[in-house]
């Protein structure tokens, strides 16, 4: 569990962080950082999984950004985690938006006296994922990784896409929900329309638990839309069910297209639906870079 407010960082991952070595001081702050490679695209940055707020606006943030640039020579960027609802001036770019559905209760409750098992939502059933799904939603978390990698404008490893996802496929706690056509349901073998796949985590950061929802993809076709919010509520329940709230993130592409593009239709449809910002990266090329 957690000891501190959202956003601040525990004690514990504090001391971690001075054993590491990654714990820094500024006149203004404190700050954890290190160099970071992405597997899939390669970049080598810094990344800051925590500053202080008040490192985190001018001037102090263009300090600590030479003085990043000066410790880690060999990153070709920074990446800064940024608690909601803080943003940072141009030339930092959003990467990723973190949001945070809490756990209703009177659903906990719902769950509770029904769990779970086949639903059925115009004309397609949700179920549990069983083994012989496990290929087909590894495959689909590779290209999901792969297609974020890409919004990014860089170029994935295939190879390593698969492989991240089939981490995810083989821990023990992640639980995928499918969604098949409903008189199909009980066919062996039958297509696939979409998964959800979901993960317990503790933020390093804070200490809070959450569910991660890792992924959500539905085949397009004419189920399409009834096949994704069964399989969201589907998620929902089960967030209910094990008394955690919902963790989701959405990418946004480099360069950002005008208005926002798609990432920002689909944030404004999340926070609609009662989704709040939780925290988010920023990115900028290093003035070396």
């Amino acid at each position: 569990m957690s000891d501190t407010v959202d956003g601040a960082p525990s004690k514990a991952y504090l001391e971690l962080a001075q054993d590491a070595g990654l714990l820094a001081e500024h006149p203004a702050g404190r700050y954890v950082a290190g160099l970071s490679t992405d597997p899939v695209t390669g970049e080598v940055s810094c990344l800051v999984e925590y500053a202080d707020p008040a490192l985190l606006t001018a001037p102090a943030l263009g300090e600590l950004t030479r003085q990043l640039c000066a410790e880690h020579p060999a990153a070709r960027a920074l990446v800064v985690r940024v608690a909601a609802p803080g943003v940072l001036p141009a030339p930092w770019l959003p990467r990723q938006t973190y949001l945070r559905l809490p756990c209703d209760t009177g659903e906990a409750t719902r769950a509770d006296t029904d769990p779970g098992g086949n639903r059925d939502t115009a004309g397609c059933t949700v179920r549990r994922a069983v083994a012989a799904d496990t290929g087909q939603v590894r495959r689909w978390l590779a290209e999901a990784i792969e297609g974020g990698a890409r919004d990014l404008g860089a170029v994935p490893d295939s190879a390593v896409a698969l492989e991240q996802a089939g981490a995810v496929t083989d821990d023990p706690d992640r639980v995928s929900f499918v969604a098949v056509e409903s008189d199909r349901a009980r066919t062996t073998g039958e297509p696939l329309l979409g998964h959800v796949t979901l993960v317990p985590f503790e933020d390093e950061l804070t200490g809070a638990g959450h569910l991660e929802l890792v992924d959500v993809l539905v085949v397009p076709g004419p189920q399409a839309r009834a096949a994704r919010a069964a399989l969201v509520a589907a998620a929902r329940r089960h967030a209910a069910a094990v008394r955690l709230p919902l963790l989701g993130h959405v990418v946004h592409p480099h360069p950002a297209p005008a208005g926002g593009g798609h990432a920002a239709a689909v944030l404004a449809g999340l926070r609609h639906e009662g989704w709040r910002d939780h925290h988010s990266y920023w990115w900028r090329a290093l003035p070396s870079a």
